[in-house]
């Protein structure tokens, strides 16, 4: 199987952008002003990354209908987030939303170029 040029960079870039996340999250949950920043960074930084107008959208669509959905079922007594600072939500949730929208996104369409090479 022959790799089209550039995807295993693609590959190599979502997943370390998923571990700073996920890194991010873990280390800075205390300190959601922080972890707010932090968060915008990354997602200014994959913004930058994929320079396409649809990934906005699916970032912003994704930072709106996660915690939409989170607030419903915090709201329904499912769980609840121990330092909320926004709508029963921590402030970063939404950016961690939309950071995971379009991760899950650009994951996708690499792993097309891998099915499409073979």
């Amino acid at each position: 199987m022959r790799v089209p040029k550039g995807v295993n960079k693609e590959l190599a870039f979502e997943v370390a952008l998923f571990a700073a996340g996920a890194s991010e999250i873990a280390l800075c949950h205390r300190k959601p002003i922080l972890l707010t920043v932090l968060l915008a960074v990354t997602a200014i930084i994959a913004m930058a990354f994929w320079r396409k107008s649809h990934v906005v959208c699916f970032y912003l669509v994704g930072a709106v209908v996660g915690p939409c959905g989170e607030m419903i079922c915090i709201r329904s007594g499912a769980w609840a987030y121990a330092n909320p600072t926004f709508l029963t939500i921590p402030l970063w949730l939404p950016l961690a939303w939309g950071l995971v929208t379009v991760l899950i996104k650009g994951i996708v369409d690499t792993s097309a170029k891998f099915r499409t090479a073979s």
